[in-house]
């Protein structure tokens, strides 16, 4: 997924396809639920294909924060599965690390990190320096942080393989 200014392409490959009638491309951000902003037709012929096929879908996105994106597919019959969910940077975001929502309402955060593959330490500082959370994670996208109190915290983030670190600042609320 990439963003050029205030337009967002979606790009997937499908290696062995069921029989699908197509995609809907589904999105969110803070303010509203998972909504459909588009479809893309499958490309498959009737049945089960195991040609590998090619998608991508475009559209405009002038969204300040982040755009969480994700494919529904569906079969002949109705039934449907989701992608995992891919998120877009807002425009004009700089970082490479993304926590949101911020401030959060609940005590829960979640975290992605744009183009880093390799594992990565997560800490948590509460306003005094205190330590509070370490987790070690392997998948970067939509990584989730609960149970923290109502108060203004530093995250950071070292890349265990280069030890570069990402820094960010969230707020809980209650």
């Amino acid at each position: 997924m990439t963003r050029d200014r205030d337009e967002v392409t979606l790009r997937w490959t499908m290696i062995s396809e069921p029989e699908t009638r197509g995609y809907a491309i589904e999105k969110r951000n803070a303010n509203s639920g998972w909504i459909e902003s588009g479809f893309v037709n499958s490309l498959q012929e009737e049945g089960y294909n195991s040609n590998e096929h090619y998608y991508f879908y475009k559209e405009k996105n002038n969204e300040p924060a982040i755009t969480e994106y994700r494919l529904r597919m569906t079969d002949p019959d109705g039934h449907f599965t989701y992608s995992p969910v891919r998120i877009v940077k807002g425009i004009g975001t700089k970082s490479d690390l993304l926590i949101y929502p911020n401030p959060s309402q609940n005590g829960q955060i979640r975290i992605a990190l744009n183009q880093i593959s390799q594992p990565v330490k997560i800490d948590i500082y509460d306003l005094q320096g205190r330590h509070i959370r370490e987790q070690v994670a392997f998948q970067q996208t939509g990584l989730t942080v609960n149970g923290l109190n109502p108060g203004l915290y530093t995250l950071t983030v070292t890349i265990t393989t280069t030890g570069e670190k990402l820094t960010g600042k969230f707020m809980i609320s209650r």
